[in-house]
């Protein structure tokens, strides 16, 4: 019976043992001794855009600093998931960063600036950008936003499930016809913090834009309204895919 009880103490605190060393929480004066892989940031703008900084370290650690319009002020340590940290890496690579430029659009102005500086091995490459910047750029950085928001960091967006879109709405795209001629890529400035950019424009004779924002940080409904109180705004409704179904 004695025998008994020893074997189970032993084996209790060997998988207590385990456990501790499996879920050990690092400081963050040890996690800035690890090396980097990533560093993030956005700046400010005259609005109330979020001002941080977050460096993704080895093992997924991460360190966030709210600076300014943040929900957590100051730093705090995190740790993304095996598979959240496989697959940054992976969007990384997907955003193809050493073929990128060291800057884009930084001419336009009351745009916050973001700055993705990525580490690998003995090379290093920092991107930083205000609206205009390839693709592959913006997708990783609203990926990162998304990793940001999900730990509390900064305050998300809410989407508004109830409330329903025109048939056949693409629900990131608006097109608007502003009242008179007017720097589109300047007004959009304004509303950075929702991501809104011009994706082209419409006509040569009317200013006429298709412009796009992200969804993720704001319901489309909800962006819809911001522009349309503009008073710079003749009108605006959301683009349509076209109906092929009678043909």
């Amino acid at each position: 019976m004695k025998l008994t009880i020893v074997i189970l103490l032993v084996g209790s605190l060997l998988f207590l043992a385990s456990c501790s060393t499996t879920q050990k929480v690092l400081t963050q004066e040890e996690v800035a001794t690890l090396p980097k892989v990533l560093e993030y940031s956005k700046g400010g703008c005259k609005g109330k855009c979020p001002i941080f900084d977050l460096t993704v370290y080895e093992n997924g650690w991460m360190i966030f600093n709210g600076k300014a319009w943040t929900k957590q002020e100051g730093k705090a340590t995190g740790q993304l998931t095996k598979e959240e940290f496989t697959q940054l890496q992976a969007d990384c690579q997907k955003a193809d960063m050493w073929s990128k430029k060291a800057e884009y659009g930084m001419n336009i102005m009351d745009a916050p600036t973001t700055t993705i500086h990525l580490y690998e091995k003995n090379r290093d490459k920092q991107v930083q950008w205000r609206i205009r910047a390839p693709e592959e750029l913006p997708t990783l950085s609203n990926k990162i936003m998304k990793i940001i928001i999900d730990r509390g960091w900064i305050e998300g967006l809410k989407k508004d499930t109830a409330a329903r879109l025109p048939t056949g709405a693409i629900t990131d795209e608006i097109i608007v016809q502003f009242k008179e001629k007017i720097d589109a890529n300047q007004w959009c400035t304004q509303y950075a913090l929702y991501g809104l950019n011009v994706k082209r424009t419409l006509s040569t004779m009317t200013p006429l834009y298709l412009l796009k924002f992200d969804a993720e940080r704001t319901p489309p409904n909800k962006m819809l309204a911001i522009i349309k109180r503009s008073k710079k705004v003749a009108s605006a409704e959301f683009n349509k895919r076209l109906n092929t179904s009678n043909r």
